[in-house]
């Protein structure tokens, strides 16, 4: 039988979204609107951030159409997570962190890791008997 002792702790991960895009180190690295980029030799379609591409006009498209809506900002939340092991006075713990981030951000501040990804939750893995 596995027994707990550890605390959870909980909040919003909309301060996460707020943190992130109110951080001065992104400005002018996020993307409020779709938007589309032609190459000017032969008009071909860029794809460079997930708001040049196909899929976000359409989310786009969809919000606006409810007068609900209308005046909002798509903003896609990304939550990933890895196994990470801790053999330092663990006894070989397994941890799983879970990590949010927002997709508005440049792919170039995005991939870095740095402020642009934020610790969400980090779970142990206990080891049954």
């Amino acid at each position: 039988m596995i027994q707990w002792s550890t605390p959870i702790w909980n909040y919003s991960i909309l301060d996460d979204k707020d943190d992130i895009l109110s951080n001065p180190e992104f400005d002018g690295h996020v993307d409020y609107a779709p938007y589309q980029d032609f190459t000017h030799t032969d008009k071909t379609h860029q794809y460079e951030h997930l708001m040049s591409g196909d899929w976000m006009w359409t989310q786009v498209d969809s919000i606006s159409q409810n007068e609900h809506t209308q005046e909002g900002a798509f903003i896609p939340i990304i939550l990933s997570s890895n196994k990470t092991t801790v053999t330092m006075g663990t006894g070989q713990q397994d941890y799983w962190p879970v990590y949010i981030s927002i997709r508005n951000l440049h792919n170039n501040i995005w991939q870095a890791y740095g402020s642009g990804v934020e610790l969400l939750a980090f779970m142990a893995i206990p080891k049954g008997k």
